[in-house]
């Protein structure tokens, strides 16, 4: 997103990271110390999933993984509204790590279909959080881009008014000699 951005332009993906991030927690939850695993949909795919071998990575639950990803985005989000200098390199932190944990979520729930045969209810709800998050971050990159681009083409796409008459941003004022 454009460092024009305002704070109402990313409201869906700060919702979004702090949906991801309650489903990351209750999941840790259930994990380290509920017990079984309530799974509204499936039975009891999500306590196959959770004691399968690939619920953690390099001994690290992967719920507390996705709390660090949630959590660092929704802080990301809130800093980029404080900082308007940091925008541009926040906004390409955050569309980089939405797209690393779109693939990683993809191996995750590919593992779930093709390895472990079982689906957990609430790891696809962090998967489309996550898909959510990656179309929301990657079409603002795409539009603030073209965007940008357009307007320093002097194509008009943005309009402001100088000296009381609409002019192309980048464009001066013509010379026309009346008023």
């Amino acid at each position: 997103m454009s460092p024009r951005s305002g704070w109402m332009d990313r409201k869906p993906a700060f919702a979004v990271s702090l949906v991801g991030l309650g489903t990351s927690i209750f999941l840790a939850y259930e994990y380290l110390w509920a017990g079984e695993v309530a799974c509204p949909v499936g039975g009891a795919g999500c306590d196959v999933v959770r004691l399968s071998q690939y619920s953690s990575v390099l001994g690290i639950p992967v719920p507390l993984m996705g709390i660090g990803f949630y959590l660092t985005l929704a802080v990301l989000e809130i800093i980029r509204s404080e900082r308007p200098g940091a925008q541009r390199m926040i906004d390409r932190t955050m569309l980089a790590m939405a797209g690393a944990g779109m693939a990683f979520s993809a191996y995750l729930t590919a593992l779930e279909a093709f390895v472990i045969g079982a689906y957990c209810f609430w790891c696809l709800v962090s998967a489309a959080c996550t898909l959510a998050l990656a179309l929301l971050y990657g079409l603002g990159w795409y539009f603030d881009e073209t965007t940008d681009t357009d307007v320093a083409a002097g194509t008009g796409r943005k309009r402001r008014r100088r000296g009381g008459a609409d002019h192309r941003d980048g464009d001066p004022p013509a010379r026309t000699g009346r008023h």
